[in-house]
């Protein structure tokens, strides 16, 4: 009978470890709970955030340039035209 008591978790050996586990679990579920929301947080601020100003400032550069070579390529045309009347 002390053979099956041991095979079981009904046996007094398991019952500080299901205690423990049982405690372990319990403050482990709380401080996801608390931490989740803080964690959440920081990962939108530090990285989708960044990522987001990131694009934001490489689609600014690249229709910044665009305009600056249209405006340069207007300026060489209109040097090349006058110099073409003259």
């Amino acid at each position: 009978m002390s053979d099956f008591m041991n095979r079981t978790s009904f046996g007094s050996s398991s019952a500080p470890n299901g205690l423990i586990s049982l405690l372990l679990g319990f403050f482990g579920v709380t401080a996801a709970f608390l931490l989740l929301p803080k964690t959440i947080k920081f990962v939108v601020r530090k990285f989708v955030l960044g990522i987001f100003s990131e694009i934001v400032a490489v689609i600014v550069t690249g229709l910044l340039t665009e305009k600056l070579v249209d405006v340069i390529g207007r300026e060489q045309s209109d040097s090349t035209s006058s110099d073409a009347s003259r």
